[in-house]
This record gives C-alpha cells, structure tokens and sequence, in this order.
C-alpha cells in the first residue's frame, strides 16, 4: 500500500511535467512528521538548472491539481507538498481489514532462504543479560524475515566444547551434587565452574588436571567423562528451553560447537592452506605477520576452527543467502577473522553478517546484583505484579490473570527497554524505571492496544466489515488524517529494518502511532452515537489496534487484551 500510494504520486508528477517517472522517484524524500511536509521533491538531483526546472515542475503539479496532492510549497530547488489523507484513507483501511495480521509483510525474501545464529550460551556458564540481547534480537531479525518472506532457520548454537569442560567436569567430580544439578543444573554448574576456577588460581595444578581431562574428552573419546558431558548438555539444554519459551522465542536447531570439532580439525588439515607456526601450533597466514590461529601445538581444535566448519556445513546444508550471526560487539574481532578465513577457503564473505549490538550496565535490584537472565525475567515480573496489584482498577482479575498478565508486561517492557535505542548502543538497565506505564515503554505500547481491543469488544454490534458502504466524509478530521498516514508507514517501516536489522525503528514507529491513537481516541467516541458514524470511527480504531499488535508481534510481545 505504501509504495503503490507514492509510486502512484510520482505517476502522476510524470505525467504532467517533462520529467520521468524513475526521474521523479528518484529525487522524492518522504516524510511522516508532523512538522515537515509529507514529501519533498529535491530537484537538484535530477537537473542541471535546477531552480529553474523545480519553478517550471512547480507550476506544473500546481496547474495539475492532482488528486493525491495539497499543500505544495516552493523554496529555492526543493517542492514540498502534503499527501491528499482524505483521498487516500479508504484505500489504506481497507488494505489493512484485507490482511489483518498480514499487513505489513512483503515477498522481497520470496524463494529465499536465510540462517540466523543467536543466544548460543556456553553451557555451564552464566546466561546473564548479555544473552538477552542476543537472545531477543536474533527473534527479532528470525520474525522480521519471516514477515518479509524469507524461508528462515534460527539456530541456537551452544558453546559446549572446550578446555573450561575440563575444569566443569574436574569441579563436578570435586563439589557436584547430583540433587542440586537435577534441580538447577545450570545454577549448580556455573556454581562448580567458579568454585573450580577458585582452586585453579590457588593450585596450579588444576589447570594441568583439567586440560588433561579435555584431552581424554576431544581425543580419546573417554567414555565416563563423555557420558558426564552428555548428560550436563543435555539439562542445560531442557533449562535453557524453558527460559526460551517465557521470552517468546523459539529454535529451528539447537546444535553445539562439540558436533564441528572433528570436522573443524579435517579442515585444518586438509585444506591445504594452513601453515605450522614453530611452536607446532597450525595457523592461517594471511602474509604481513597476520594470522588466525586454528589448532594449538597440542592438536586441539578452537571456536574459530568449528565456526569454519559449522558455516561450511550450513551453506551445504541450507543454501541460504546469507548467513547471520547475532553476537555483541566484543566479538567484532573473531568475526573479522572467521569470514576473512571463509574467504580464503573459497567462500563468498558476502553470505555472512554479524549483526552486532552494544552491552548493558546497572543489574542493579533492591536483592542485590541480578545476574543470571532467568533472575532478570523474574524480576521484571514481579515488578509488573506490583505494579498491577496496586492499582484498583485491576480488582477484576484473578491471581492467574495477574500472574500471566503481569509475565507478559515483563517482557515487553524488557524488549522496548532493549530496543528503543539503536543496537550497537549500551543501555542501563533499570526494570523499575521502565515498567511504569509512562511514554514509551512497553506498558505503555500494551495500553494503547488493550485500550484499542477494550473498545472493539465493547461495540462488537456494530457491523463495519462493509467498507464500500461507509462514510468516510464522517471522520474527515485532522486526528484521524494523520493516524491514518502513520497507518500507512507500517509496510515502509517493516522493510527498512532489513536494511540494518534495527528493531528501534520498529519500536520509534510504534511509540509514535500510540501518541497518535491517544490524541485521537477521545475524538473517535463510538458508543452511543450515530449507527453510521460509529462504524467509520471502529473502523479508523479497529485498523489502528490491527497495525499495533502486529509491531508488538514482530518485536517478540504477545499483544494483551486487557491490563
């Protein structure tokens, strides 16, 4: 809807004046804020005497009067004019009661496919909030893909192989408990890797027993020390779903370094392309002393050298257009070397991308320091709970409803927290702060849709599904002109963000249109009025709640109904 409303504006323009249509296209700048003109026409771009041409396209558009256009301004170069909302807003609600929870997808990805990699924890250490960027912005791309057609496979990639499971299973073996692991396994085990790391920087014969026991596990094959690894991963692996599933996030694949480290060290030795530094150890040397270490001189493997293997199989395997790796900035080096390395195996560098993003300080809680993210979604729950229970107009719900509800603001509070900034930025992260219900956050966002839903259900009497047979003369008001214009942005909006997968442009677009709704809504009382007013204000209403919940949906929110 958005590109045929502006593709028919340039149209039109082309039509009049001397200047094509890709001519004209190619010099117009959208725009929906209230204190700009919805377009500018920068002729410079397009002539080689631009004032004179954009005084000659001026008066052509003006003689015109098309349909789509008002408002048209002049300064020096530049024409600027205001989209024609009442011309357009039939076309724009119907589109969005047409597709309803498909507005705003797209086919650019059509017969495409792409791998995303994100969360991937190291087993056995902290699932802190670092994850939770991974975690939610890699779901984040996954839905967007989706929404614009991409056949998408999310793959969570454990990092469950490497010398610290020597010390995870060297501290097991010193102060496990099998009651405490079965009950918390990832607690237990972070618990044993820093009781083992405390030993080893006493003793420094810890670190020798534990590079031992790896060794047993990557060369030997060590039956008991395997069987223990195995069971550690595969606990961790039911935990880490059950988290997963409380933050709305779903896996295609769960794999683990531990599946590419023997074909990781073929590579290495088969590729031809590896030399022997003289401490035996195996590199690639990219010449002017630059080098990629890919085995050590004791014939182990490293993260980069299973990254290599697991993006050879994927391309294999998949055959996307891409592959994308959701990692924080800390990682921007290895990235650099691992597609460096993919290219000098042959590889095109152009099918993989590190969507990077910035860290966060301050878990701060009246408990103390919050660290493990299960412990953050808990807290951001209890929060919203407190929050619910102390207002009175929630004495309707029940202990369940509040306990759903209250689980469901915490994450959309904790994912507009993490996404209204752009990625590669920190934050500070303050759940208090942030789970009131003022400008912004995700209660706020939930609000304007529960109080949407709130009205729809409260008029489910009047019939508006026959659009040709409203009145649309009936609401041609400022408020619902400009909520209408932002309605159409949502398609525009969806497909920037695959240039620069930035969910803060989803959650700007999304903040702004419930500041629309808010000014609106007192202007759009449906209940007791006129039967035919009501229907044209529900549909305006009905849409705006249509388009909200479908942002909500592709940041990762679960719309509520009420709150």
């Amino acid at each position: 809807m958005f590109n045929e409303v502006f593709c028919r504006i340039a149209a039109r323009i082309a039509e009049v004046s001397r200047f094509s249509f890709d001519e004209i296209n190619r010099c117009m700048e959208k725009s929906n804020h209230s204190k700009k003109q919805d377009v500018t026409l920068f002729v410079i771009k397009i002539s080689n005497a631009p004032d004179a041409d954009a005084k000659e396209l001026f008066d052509a558009i003006v003689d015109a009067r098309i349909e789509l256009i008002e408002n048209v301004s002049m300064k020096g170069s530049s024409i600027s004019f205001d989209v024609n909302k009442r011309a357009i807003m039939k076309d724009v609600l119907c589109a969005i009661q047409s597709k309803q929870d498909k507005f705003g997808s797209n086919e650019i990805g059509k017969g495409k496919r792409m791998v995303v990699e994100y969360s991937s924890p190291n087993i056995a250490k902290i699932f802190h909030v670092g994850h939770l960027r991974t975690t939610i912005l890699g779901q984040f791309i996954v839905n967007l893909l989706r929404e614009c057609g991409y056949e998408t496979t999310s793959i969570n990639f454990f990092g469950d192989w490497g010398k610290q499971f020597g010390l995870v299973l060297l501290g097991y073996m010193k102060h496990g408990s099998e009651e405490e692991l079965e009950k918390d396994p990832l607690r237990h085990l972070f618990d044993v890797y820093v009781k083992i790391s405390r030993d080893a920087k006493d003793d420094a014969g810890v670190d020798a027993e534990a590079r031992e026991i790896f060794r047993k596990m990557e060369e030997d094959g060590d039956e008991w020390c395997m069987g223990l690894w195995k069971k550690f991963r595969m606990l961790s692996v039911e935990k880490y779903k059950q988290l997963y599933k409380r933050l709305n996030v779903e896996f295609d694949v769960y794999s683990g370094e531990s599946m590419y480290n023997e074909r990781g060290k073929q590579i290495v030795e088969t590729c031809g392309l590896v030399k022997t530094d003289p401490d035996g150890s195996k590199v690639f040397d990219f010449g002017d002393n630059q080098k990629v270490l890919a085995m050590k001189n004791d014939g182990t493997t490293l993260y980069i050298t299973r990254d290599i293997a697991a993006a050879k199989e994927r391309l294999e395997e998949y055959m996307p257009e891409k592959i994308i790796y959701v990692v924080s900035s800390e990682q921007n080096k290895h990235f650099e070397d691992l597609f460096r390395t993919l290219k000098l195996l042959g590889l095109d560098e152009s099918r993989f991308q590190h969507v990077n993003y910035g860290l966060v300080a301050g878990m701060s809680t009246r408990a103390g320091k919050v660290e493990f993210l299960e412990d953050i979604v808990d807290e951001a729950t209890s929060v919203m709970k407190r929050v619910m229970q102390a207002d009175d107009s929630r004495s309707s719900f029940t202990p369940e409803e509040i306990d759903s509800t209250a689980e469901i603001l915490a994450l959309s509070t904790l994912l507009v927290m993490d996404f209204t900034a752009k990625r590669i930025k920190g934050y500070e992260f303050d759940v208090e702060k942030r789970a009131r219900n003022t400008s912004g956050t995700g209660p706020y966002l939930q609000y304007a849709h529960c109080r949407l839903k709130s009205i729809e259900m409260r008029n489910n009497e009047v019939d508006y599904s026959s659009i040709d047979a409203i009145d649309f003369s009936l609401i041609c008001v400022p408020e619902v002109f400009e909520l209408v214009y932002k309605l159409l942005w949502y398609e525009h909006v969806v497909e920037k963000c695959l240039d620069d997968y930035e969910p803060s442009r989803i959650v700007t677009y999304l903040q702004d249109l419930a500041g629309c709704i808010n000014s609106a809504i007192n202007s759009l009382r449906v209940m007791g009025v006129d039967k035919e007013l009501a229907k044209a204000r529900l549909l305006v209403l009905s849409s705006a709640r249509i388009v909200l919940q479908n942002g909500l949906k592709i940041l990762g929110a679960t719309p509520l109904s009420k709150m």
